[in-house]
């Protein structure tokens, strides 16, 4: 277990827009198609230039790369997916986008 708890976790990801979050990401947020509870777009882990391989489900606050060679592959939350892009550890990634949903956080 890192130095958050779970419960703080889970307050932080309940907090996310997912679509807040690709554009803080922001690789290539001129291409993100939305459709129902999900949005499409290229992979900002593996810096996918061809097709729109990342899926993020807005509701679950979820992701996943249907590239098999991606670290993304095997999906997880927004932090996750914050953090492998950004290059961060996840408990950096936490405070970073505790920061985004709420600005009060410390």
């Amino acid at each position: 277990m890192g130095p958050f708890p779970e419960d703080v976790i889970q307050e932080v990801l309940d907090r996310l827009d997912a679509l807040k979050v690709l554009h803080k990401i922001n690789y290539r947020p001129d291409t993100f198609e939305t459709a129902g509870d999900e949005i499409r777009a290229f992979c900002p882990i593996h810096r996918e230039t061809l097709l729109p391989t990342l899926v993020v489900h807005r509701l679950a606050r979820a992701y996943h790369c249907s590239n098999v060679g991606c670290q993304g592959a095997s999906g997880g939350d927004l932090i996750d997916l914050y953090a492998k892009s950004m290059g961060l550890t996840h408990e950096r990634a936490v405070l970073e986008l505790a920061a985004t949903a709420d600005p009060t956080f410390k």
